[in-house]
């Protein structure tokens, strides 16, 4: 007894599930052909998977959370889900730091593992993310989200790895999204009044002096400042 190995290279004119079998084997020993093989499926796909990314509210100011928000795309409509996807986001050091703000994931319905960049677990002040495993389904997608915080103010341009996976390839390019942080104002009231121990019936006049430290603008309504009132307590 014994075996031998035939080996063909074949191609699928476009993307599909295509079943293949073989009949038996007939010899010229024997008379009649052997049991056909089983149908094995031969599954083509039509592209890679890709990515895309985003911040919301895409402002804050410093010191403020976003979510961070991924969406992984499978573009094939044959039933077959794309295994392991895996991507890495190193979060940007400019103009300053963007960090993690919670070690909890909001949102994965890609499953797999959430594993900081260097693939240690999630810890708020982690400078990035990188999943591994799961799955995406066919012709549909997952989502994966965190929250992230930065101080210093400025735009923050943030670019993912590319998105690989075992039975599809990578994505044609990498997601790209920008957080905007706000500098905030420091406000400050005081008030003063001209004669503290006036007569009755004298006139005083209250001065109310509303300042800015810093370093951003207030936004305060035209009009705002005329409405305030003052009203002395009765003795």
């Amino acid at each position: 007894p014994g075996t031998c190995t035939v080996t063909v290279v074949v191609s699928a004119p476009n993307p599909g599930v295509f079943p293949n079998a073989t009949s038996g084997v007939l010899t010229s020993q024997t008379q009649t052909p052997g049991s056909p093989s089983p149908s094995v499926d031969l599954t083509v796909l039509a592209g890679p998977p890709s990515i895309a990314k985003s911040f919301s509210p895409a402002t804050i100011l410093g010191g403020g959370t976003s979510v961070l928000t991924f969406v992984l795309s499978n573009p094939n409509a044959v039933t077959a889900a794309l295994a392991s996807p895996a991507f890495t986001d190193v979060f940007p050091t400019s103009p300053g730091a963007m960090t993690l703000a919670s070690a909890t994931v909001s949102t994965n319905t890609c499953g797999g593992s959430v594993v900081d960049s260097g693939g240690g677990a999630l810890n708020v002040g982690d400078i990035g993310i990188r999943i591994n495993g799961g799955s995406i389904p066919a012709s549909g997608s997952c989502t994966l989200a965190v929250t992230v915080t930065a101080g210093v103010p400025g735009v923050y341009a943030n670019t993912s790895s590319t998105l690989a996976s075992t039975n599809a390839g990578t994505s044609t390019s990498p997601a790209t999204a920008s957080l905007t942080v706000s500098a905030q104002a420091d406000l400050s009231l005081s008030k003063t009044v001209s004669n503290p121990t006036p007569f009755v019936g004298s006139t005083v006049t209250f001065t109310v002096t509303l300042a800015n430290a810093g370093p951003a603008p207030p936004s305060i309504s035209p009009g705002a400042c005329a409405s305030w009132a003052t009203t002395p307590a009765s003795s």
